[in-house]
């Protein structure tokens, strides 16, 4: 199985191939570079998104016409993926919303794929560290991309060169996480699939029935294994209850370090010292502020 860092290889060796000079990018090109029509379809259900099928030799790609624009660009080219990866479309009857482990990881690679080609590498990157870590600028993105914010969202934070992650929850679950190489080195990781601590704003949000908020959060609310005691992030999330569905995005707060946790730091800063020696580690040096 393909991993995730060898689908996004391939979707920008596809990107190039496909003649992408600009954005929004243009989906037929896409479509044309593996010889297929796109068919938008008014009669499907809401929860159909789309699907591949050959008709006459020809692959036809079907998308849900009664979705979005920036979803059925998504779509199509989630049905790309399957075709330039060689994966099957694999969908698991009675799946249960919220529980993103069991998704079938064959269709996360595509997403991944489908991503990456809808937001170019080549030109997101700098869009994504032009302004400050907020709703607002991955709103602003996703009008320019003509992408969903959910994807925008994903990619904003995998392309920051600061600590930034993004959480999808669904059902009150972690469903996707995505996060800078910086936030993975300054802070910690994330596990999917977990329930969301009461803690943070994000559950805050929906235990209130509230569409928005943002405030600062103990890092270890979020993290499982955190880099460092009472590190401190900044959370804004934006809550759709009609879909059970909250998007959040975490950064470094500017006052990092909770001065509850100060003292106990700096008491075992020397052991801490002594481990890192021992076992050979690095220490990851600490930005200490939130773009």
């Amino acid at each position: 199985m393909k991993s995730e860092f060898d689908v996004i290889l391939k979707a920008r060796d596809f990107i190039t191939s496909a003649g992408i000079v600009k954005v929004p990018v243009d989906v037929n090109k896409y479509l044309a570079k593996i010889d297929a029509k796109l068919d938008i379809r008014y009669d499907l259900n809401n929860d159909e998104a789309g699907n591949t099928y050959s008709l006459n030799g020809r692959r036809i790609i079907t998308v849900n016409g009664n979705h979005p624009q920036e979803r059925q660009s998504f779509t199509a080219l989630h049905e790309v993926a399957h075709v330039v990866l060689s994966l099957p479309s694999v969908h698991s009857d009675g799946l249960k919303i919220g529980v993103f482990g069991k998704r079938p990881v064959e269709e996360v690679l595509c997403d991944v794929f489908a991503a990456e080609c809808l937001l170019p590498h080549g030109f997101f990157k700098l869009d994504a560290n032009s302004g400050n870590i907020s709703l607002d600028e991955v709103q602003r993105l996703s009008k320019k991309y003509e992408a969903s914010l959910q994807a925008t969202a994903s990619r904003f934070a995998t392309y920051r060169t600061d600590a930034c992650a993004y959480a999808l929850v669904e059902d009150g679950h972690i469903r996707y996480f995505s996060s800078s190489p910086s936030f993975r080195e300054e802070v910690g990781y994330v596990d999917w699939g977990t329930k969301i601590a009461n803690g943070s704003i994000c559950a805050k949000l929906i235990a209130n029935g509230q569409k928005s908020g943002a405030g600062s959060v103990l890092a270890d609310v979020w993290v499982t294994k955190i880099r460092q005691p009472g590190l401190m992030l900044y959370e804004e999330c934006a809550n759709w209850p009609k879909y059970q569905q909250a998007l959040c995005l975490l950064g470094l707060d500017d006052n990092s370090v909770d001065e509850d946790h100060r003292e106990n730091s700096y008491k075992n800063e020397y052991e801490r010292e002594l481990l890192e020696e021992l076992d050979g580690n690095l220490k990851w040096p600490s930005k200490r502020r939130r773009k």
